[in-house]
């Protein structure tokens, strides 16, 4: 790659650059996060697999009056996962949405400006999506 290649798939890469969520991916993928709009967003489930590889189901009811919530927890299957999502599709529910991401300078704790983004996308480019921590040797994938 000649160094105007370089500078393009540079310029690309910070254009284009995303962080997509692994919630409510495409098809029938683990994790789920749904609402139900009639309730302004106090009524809630969630369903993904736990540290141990269990789907945990969580229902959970935020009380406005009280500041209390109420929680329903249960391990499920795969299918009832798939059953009770496809229920509350029916009934109207929403999709969560995931929370956006910023990325910001460590020292000043501010949103990178361009210049910063660019350094970063050629230093993850130059190596293939490594960041290596000043305190540590080895580097990490991202």
């Amino acid at each position: 790659m000649n160094k105007t290649e370089k500078k393009k798939f540079t310029k690309d890469f910070v254009k284009n650059f995303k962080i997509e969520s692994v919630l409510n991916r495409e098809g029938e993928i683990l994790p789920y996060a749904f609402f139900n709009p009639a309730s302004e967003g106090k009524v809630t489930w969630a369903c993904g697999e736990d540290h141990s590889g269990n789907i945990t189901s969580i229902f959970k009811y935020s009380n406005p009056q009280t500041d209390e919530e109420e929680k329903n927890c249960e391990y499920i299957t795969l299918e009832k996962a798939k059953e009770i999502r496809k229920v509350l599709i029916k009934n109207g529910w929403l999709k969560s949405k995931a929370p956006g991401v910023v990325l910001k300078d460590p020292d000043t704790g501010k949103p990178l400006n361009r210049s910063q983004r660019r350094k970063l996308a050629k230093h993850l480019v130059k190596n293939d999506g490594i960041i290596s921590s000043p305190s540590s040797k080895r580097k990490k994938p991202l």
